[in-house]
């Protein structure tokens, strides 16, 4: 009798804690998925939304106001003006930056960008350097082919160092080297730069010369470019730009 008691009471607890445990996993689940859910202003549920990007955007007035690219779109439409993308991304704001422009202003900035960027294009510069080494032992024939290679060199504007190296101590004989090199340059405009003796040898730096265009033919050129780019030579709704919004 006692035995059927205990045994019943035993069940009975056993029962008891399973029914908790299963209580205790279904509200540890529930908890778990809404981790990721707020409430709103009446109480309710709803999940959680990324945050529009925003950028900068610079009026008319050079007034700059941080809103989203939709709403800059709006206000470009409303009040007619074009929406351009001048700088891609600010370091200091971390948003990309948009300028209100009227047609006319956008065409200027247009032929101000062209004008950049030809001239950008027209200016030759100098490119990697070169090294020439050489000593005072230098076979005749050596030092003919290590000339022509330098003028190439220069010709294709590369600035150039010499290094030129005296033996048994010969200064005068790399003297008279550095000379032949000073004279053969002077064929493809070369200028000799920074010459100086140290530790049994000479060293100097040969530098193209930078040529101006041809006025004749750039003026022509920049003629018929203004020509074609002046307003009445364009239709506005052909040009574009992917910038442009």
């Amino acid at each position: 009798m006692i035995s059927s008691i205990i045994k019943n009471a035993l069940q009975s607890h056993a029962v008891r804690s399973n029914y908790i445990n299963h209580i205790g996993k279904i509200a540890f689940y529930s908890s778990s998925q809404n981790k990721n859910v707020q409430k709103d202003e009446q109480g309710g549920e709803r999940r959680k939304t990324k945050p529009i990007p925003r950028i900068s955007l610079i009026y008319e007035d050079s007034k700059m106001e941080v809103i989203t690219l939709e709403q800059a779109k709006k206000i470009a439409e409303k009040r007619k003006l074009k929406l351009v993308n001048i700088i891609d991304y600010d370091t200091k704001s971390s948003r990309p930056v948009y300028k209100l422009m009227t047609s006319h202003d956008y065409h200027s900035e247009e032929l101000k960008k062209r004008e950049e960027k030809k001239f950008a294009k027209n200016q030759p510069h100098i490119k990697s350097e070169k090294l020439l080494s050489l000593s005072t032992k230098i076979t005749e024939h050596d030092l003919l082919s290590k000339v022509n290679k330098c003028k190439k060199w220069v010709e294709k504007m590369h600035e150039v160092r010499v290094v030129v190296s005296a033996d048994d101590n010969d200064m005068t004989k790399a003297e008279k080297l550095c000379g032949t090199i000073e004279k053969e340059i002077k064929e493809v405009d070369g200028r000799v730069l920074q010459k100086r003796s140290k530790d049994n040898s000479i060293k100097f730096t040969i530098m193209p010369t930078i040529k101006k265009e041809d006025q004749h033919v750039k003026g022509t050129h920049d003629q018929h470019e203004k020509k074609f780019l002046e307003p009445e030579h364009i239709n506005m709704q052909q040009v574009r730009s992917v910038h442009l919004i």
